[in-house]
């Protein structure tokens, strides 16, 4: 089973001059298997650039990194940079580039973990796409795992069939009996701002029905109904 992971380091700033897009880095693990890395890009003019990089079971994560990278070859108003197996992504829009804010429908094949994290003064939102729904596949536990700190995490066993909104559902009674602030965009959407004043979140799962299914967005990104998953 693969599994994809999630992780937004938020830091809470009182000034709304600072709420702008902040760049979200991605860290890729070593391919397992042959397969596809994909995930899809939205900037902050709502312009969307899909990403897919075909991998090699040992690839390293440098080397699924220079793959991600080549995809913006020729790609003109698209940049990728990275350090080591971690990248981040610009879009030029009026003659100046802005960090990319949003990242939504990661999927990978080759069984490579990837952990998205990003920075923002108001928090961030995360989604499940209708119509995915969880797999519930036999012989172990499939499940999906909300931790942000300062709280224990929340852990919910997918059961097969489970619907997005189900999911989001029970991530928002969570949130309630916590008592973290957040704000329901949609049946399958939730923005939350973390306790603390410099709080990481993190979202797992190892649902194969969920592939593809879940993504983030700062809160700038959110206000402005750049995506609405």
């Amino acid at each position: 089973m693969r599994r994809l992971v999630f992780g937004l380091a938020v830091l809470l700033m009182g000034s709304a001059a600072l709420m702008t897009a902040q760049p979200i880095t991605m860290t890729v693990g070593c391919a397992s298997v042959d397969g596809v890395v994909q995930f899809q890009l939205v900037s902050q003019d709502s312009h969307t650039f899909n990403v897919s990089a075909n991998v090699s079971a040992g690839d390293s994560s440098m080397t699924i990194a220079s793959k991600i990278k080549a995809v913006f070859n020729g790609n003109s108003g698209w940049a990728a940079q990275s350090n080591g197996g971690t990248l981040w992504f610009l879009h030029s829009s009026g003659g100046s580039w802005n960090y990319v804010g949003v990242v939504s429908g990661a999927t990978n094949t080759a069984g490579a973990s990837m952990k998205f994290n990003n920075s923002c003064p108001a928090g961030s939102s995360v989604s499940v796409t209708s119509p995915a729904s969880g797999s519930g596949v036999k012989g172990y536990p499939s499940y999906l795992t909300l931790a942000p700190s300062g709280v224990s995490p929340y852990t919910v066993v997918l059961a097969p069939g489970q619907s997005a909104k189900s999911i989001v559902d029970g991530i928002c009674a969570y949130l309630a009996n916590n008592g973290i602030n957040h704000t329901r965009i949609s049946d399958t959407k939730v923005y939350f701002i973390p306790l603390g004043t410099s709080s990481n979140v993190s979202l797992q799962t190892n649902d194969s029905g969920l592939q593809g299914a879940v993504g983030l967005s700062d809160a700038w990104s959110t206000q402005s109904g750049v995506i609405d998953r």
